[in-house]
Formats: structure tokens, sequence, C-alpha cells
């Protein structure tokens, strides 16, 4: 007789001789707690009922197939990622957390830009900018000095969307801002004055929900026209215009790192599609150089889909991350997964019973 079956004789036991109280009646309190005691010793034997263990040898190897396919298809919510990539044409939104700035002072021989509300120039007849003129409330302004000018570092708004690319078929660069709402945004610089003469400032206001600036940037700043470290929230790149049909995305060639991975590089080829949904990023370098950007960004992704016709998702998953820490770990789970699979059989059912041959 096992401890399950003596404590169960005892406390029927007690229950058949319970305690009273002084006058011969039976305690109620005692009489409740002993029979909740007693329901309880005869549910105990049903936990060694062998329908009970095939329920356990059932459960175990289920539970291991739903860890097993967790770690092996889940990935973690954030994802710290490195891209340095060469590409004719970039997009990206600044971070929501206020204005920046994002193109450095430059030294202009000529820049357009549209629409344009205001423009204010000094009054000198024979002033550098005395041929530059608004064509009317919300047009283009063309400024165009007889020798350079300098355009003054100027903020963008928060969540703007801001694209580079480059004229077709012409030298320069293309900034367009795209606001998130109605804005209003001052540019201000100076052109040189003609032998020496007095230099001309000048203010240009634009109003709405864009802005389109084509610059001629001296050769020797068109390397570095944008500020490094900028805060960004989403990067693309999409096809220029003029090359729709001739490529799937502005890439020319890139290198996408993931950093909590080690030694899991992807390489961009032109024309892939890389899609990066970022929680927070960061545009730490860009540069320019034979009518390519090059750019450096670092960030915390929540997911990167990476293809040519089709995207898939390359976004390591718990598995990548253990098997960069433990390279056998793929041998430990299958040795785990497999003592699983034995323990849910039941190798008793396959005993051939008595009489059988």
């Amino acid at each position: 007789m096992n401890w399950f079956d003596r404590a169960s004789r005892d406390w029927r036991r007690m229950v058949e001789n319970q305690p009273t109280t002084a006058d011969g009646k039976p305690n109620p309190e005692a009489l409740e707690i002993l029979n909740n005691i007693n329901v309880l010793l005869k549910a105990a034997p049903v936990l060694r009922t062998p329908s009970f263990l095939r329920r356990i040898r059932l459960l175990i190897p289920i539970i291991a197939t739903l860890v097993l396919a967790y770690v092996q298809f889940s990935t973690f919510a954030h994802n710290s990622v490195g891209l340095s990539v060469t590409a004719n044409e970039v997009s990206f939104t600044l971070d929501t957390g206020g204005e920046a700035p994002v193109l450095r002072e430059l030294s202009l021989r000529k820049l357009v830009a549209n629409p344009v509300n205001v423009l204010r120039t000094c009054s000198d007849k024979s002033g550098p900018l005395t041929f530059s003129t608004l064509d009317h409330e919300g047009g283009t302004v063309v400024l165009l000095p007889p020798t350079r000018m300098r355009l003054n570092t100027f903020l963008v708004p928060a969540g703007t969307t801001v694209t580079l690319s480059f004229p077709e078929g012409q030298q320069g660069l293309r900034m367009i801002l795209e606001y998130p709402k109605a804005s209003t945004l001052e540019i201000t610089g100076s052109a040189a004055g003609i032998s020496g003469g007095r230099s001309c400032d000048f203010v240009l206001q634009s109003q709405g929900n864009a802005l389109e600036l084509t610059m001629l940037p001296e050769d020797s700043e068109l390397s570095e026209p944008a500020y490094g470290q900028i805060p960004i929230s989403t990067i693309q790149f999409n096809l220029p215009r003029f090359e729709l049909g001739r490529s799937l995305s502005s890439i020319e060639t890139g290198i996408l790192s993931f950093n909590d991975v080690p030694n899991t590089e992807y390489a961009l080829h032109r024309g892939a599609r890389l899609s990066l949904d970022l929680h927070k990023g960061t545009l730490a370098d860009l540069r320019v150089a034979d009518q390519k950007f090059s750019l450096l960004v670092s960030g915390d992704a929540f997911g990167v889909r990476l293809g040519y016709r089709d995207q898939r998702s390359i976004t390591p998953t718990k598995l990548d991350w253990l098997r960069s820490r433990a390279p056998n770990i793929e041998l430990w789970m299958g040795l785990l997964y497999l003592a699983a699979i034995l323990f849910g059989i039941d190798f008793s059912q396959l005993r051939p019973t008595r009489g059988s041959t």
C-alpha cells in the first residue's frame, strides 16, 4: 500500500470519527474541512491513471514542436542594421523630433526654386542679381549671378520627406521637399559682387506643401552637400522618372548588415529592391561622386525585405541569433526535439499481447 492509499484510508477514518462539539453535535467547521480534504484525496489517484499519462505524453511533443517553430520563424521586434549603399536617387523622411538642417552652406553658380511666393533682393540696379526675378507669386525663381552666390543653411520642418536626385541631362543637384502639412520655408543667401563690387543678399519664401530646388554647386562643394547624422524615420530608393523601365530601383551597389547577428551581410546589386521598416534611423553620411550618392545609414528596424521582382523578408530569426552565439545549437535542438518525440511514444502499447504470434 503506497502513501496515497494510506493517506486516503486515514483521512476517511477521520471523517467517520469527526470531532464533536461540547454538546455532542458534529463540529460544522471540522466536518467541512475534512470533507474537502476527502474530495482531494479521492481525486489524487486520477493523477496516476494511464489516461492522464497518455495526455502528458501527447502534450510534450506538441509543446516541443511549437517551441521549435517559434525559434525558427519568429524575429525580434528591433534589429540593429547598417547600410552602405550607392544610388542615383534617395528619398528619406526626417524624424518628427523637430526641425533639422539638411543642406550645408553651399557655394552655387545657379539656383532654381519652385514654387516661390516672395523674392526679396537688394535694390542696387547694378547688383549681381539684377536679372533675377519672380515671374508670378507661386511661380519659379531663377538666380543666376555673374560669378557665384552663397546659399545659407536652412531648417527643414520635422516629418518632411526629402528626395535628392540629379537633373536629367544636366549637372547639379535637385532636392524636393514635401512637408507633412502646409508650411512656410524661408531661404536666404548672398550673391558676390562683380569685380569686387558690393554683394547682394536675397530671401526666398515658399508657402505650401512642397518645394523643389535645383542647384548647380561649385565642383569643390558638390562632393559633400548634406550634413551628417541626420535623424530619419524612413528611407527609400525609388527609381528616377527618366529611368523607368530600365531598372527596379535607384540602387547601384551596397552592403546591408545586421549588427546583432555577426557575419550576417547581404550584397546589394544594381536594381535591388530594399525595404527598411525603420523604428528610428540616422543618415550618418552622404557624399556625391560621378553622379551618384554614397550613403551610410544606421538604425533600428522592425523588419527588412530584399529582392528584385519579388521581395522576401531577410530579418534574422531567433534561430539565426542563437546560431551566431552557439554554432552547434541546431544539433542540440534536434536532440532535444527527438527526446521529446520519443517521450511521447507509449512503448507499452507496442509490446505484443499474450497469445499473439
